[in-house]
Formats: structure tokens, C-alpha cells, sequence
């Protein structure tokens, strides 16, 4: 994890350019990413600082790849803040946990963010108690606070859409600026047992 960025290092120490935070955002599907998108906007517009948000976006599905399961756990070291999204019915997939390991692994010794959003109708269930429980128990040796916070999904499909076509305008720019990473792990996704 690391203080907030500028897109100049040398004009951060003179208190000049534009901050930037940095933002991982896990999430289970569209309607938990878009959720922890609002509510990331929410934080941002709370601070009431001139500040802009690059968020690094994984779906849950995409940490099998082991090759995306390590890039993504170098963002999450790099982050100002980690967010988790997921309906909460479930445990989280193993993908997520052995994500989470690593995570600790790498962040160094600063003391972190990881904000939980959840369904508010999984406020009782046992199994959201136990996700909570597993990920503080595994995050606070390392520094690691979890937060939780319980938001509806959005109202209806259509505000969905529309909501979704301005998010990803926003974080466009943020995701082909990392391109050429990510460009350097896709050539090992080729090696494979029929080559």
C-alpha cells in the first residue's frame, strides 16, 4: 500500500499536480461491482479533497488464472484502499483467499484498508459472519482493517446500464495505462499441455 500518488513525484513534495488513489476493486459480478463503484465515489466525494481515483477492476472469476492471480496481487500491494464486493451468501471462492494471502504478502508493513460490501439482506447469515471472521482473522496480523458495509444492488436494470456506460468511461484510461502489463502476462497463457 502506498500514500496517495501524483501524477508527478517530484511536484507531490511541492504540494502541486493532481493526487491520485489508487483502487482495487474485487468483485463477484456486475451488480457487486457496480455497487462498490458507488460507494468508492461516495468515499472519494466524502474526502472533499481535489483528488481522482484510478481503480484496477478483477472480477472473481478471472483469480483462477494463476498468472492474473499474481498481477492482481501486485495491484492490491501497490493500492491506497482494497475493496471486496460480493453478495455475501457465500464464502468467498478459494481464488479469493489465496488473493488475499499473497496480497498480505507483498503489502509491506503500512497498515491497510479492505472495505467488504455486501448484500444487506446477508446482515444475519452465517455464512457472511464467517467471511468476515476469515478475513480478519488472516488480515490483522498484517495490518489489514476490515470494514464492512452493506449496500443495496441497483434499482433497476436500466439505471444499471446507464450507470455502468459512464463507469467505464471513467476507468478506461485506468485500465489501457495498465494494458501493457497485463500484455506481458498474456503470453504466458498460451503455454498449456498441448503445446
Amino acid at each position: 500500500m502506498n500514500s496517495l500518488g501524483t501524477n508527478n513525484p517530484g511536484a507531490a513534495a511541492a504540494g502541486e499536480g493532481r493526487q491520485w488513489l489508487d483502487v482495487l476493486l474485487m468483485y463477484e459480478d456486475f451488480s457487486t461491482g457496480l455497487r462498490a463503484r458507488r460507494l468508492l465515489d461516495e468515499v472519494v466525494n466524502s474526502l472533499n479533497l481535489e483528488i481522482d481515483s484510478r481503480a484496477n477492476l478483477w472480477r472473481f472469476d478471472l483469480l483462477g488464472e494463476p498468472a492474473l492471480l499474481e498481477l492482481a496481487a501486485d495491484e492490491a500491494a501497490k493500492a491506497d484502499i482494497v475493496f471486496v464486493s460480493a453478495h455475501g451468501q457465500h464464502d468467498l471462492p478459494a481464488a479469493i483467499h489465496s488473493w488475499f494471502k499473497k496480497w498480505l504478502a507483498r503489502k509491506g508493513s503500512e497498515p491497510c484498508a479492505l472495505a467488504v460490501v455486501l448484500d444487506p439482506s446477508t446482515k444475519e447469515a452465517p455464512e457472511r459472519n464467517r467471511m468476515l471472521e476469515a478475513l480478519g482473522t488472516v488480515g490483522a496480523p498484517a495490518g489489514v482493517e476490515v470494514f464492512v458495509h452493506a449496500a443495496e444492488a441497483p434499482e433497476s436494470h436500466w439505471e444499471s446500464a446507464v450507470q455502468d456506460i459512464h463507469w467505464r468511461e471513467e476507468t478506461r484510461m485506468a485500465v489501457l495505462e495498465e494494458m501493457p502489463h497485463r500484455a506481458e502476462l498474456s503470453s504466458y497463457r498460451e503455454w498449456g499441455i498441448n503445446e
